[in-house]
């Protein structure tokens, strides 16, 4: 995949406001919450500080990439040197995840190609 993908999708605080208002609250609650055994108090929201959400979109590339990476491994080797197991559904989600970036790639005029390594 052609990285700059990763920063082109999470670059803009426009891109988060709008589809937030999409997500149920609920799941806002859960998304916030540091216990996994009950939702936050306050819902997930984008930031008032652009420090903020330079931070939350560092931490959305990171993870993007490392699954990207994990995807291509496969789910085996992925399990092999790592210590991450998936699901059989799990997976197919990672997929469904990887296939989006692709598509978004290819919408933008950005070429694509998940199999290429990561850039240094």
């Amino acid at each position: 995949m052609h990285w700059s993908i990763l920063s082109l999708s999470v670059s803009k605080r426009a891109t988060f406001e709008p589809r937030l208002e999409l997500v149920p609250h609920e799941t806002l609650r859960w998304l916030a919450s540091i216990d996994p055994g009950k939702p936050a108090g306050r819902p997930f929201g984008v930031k008032e500080h652009a420090s903020s959400m330079d931070r939350y979109k560092g931490y959305w590339k990171r993870y993007l990439c490392y699954y990207l990476q994990v995807w291509r491994l496969g789910q085996e080797e992925a399990a092999a040197q790592h210590g991450v197991r998936f699901s059989d559904a799990q997976w197919d989600r990672l997929e469904a995840v990887t296939q989006l970036l692709e598509d978004v790639a290819n919408d933008i005029g950005v070429a694509a190609d998940i199999t290429a390594p990561p850039p240094g």
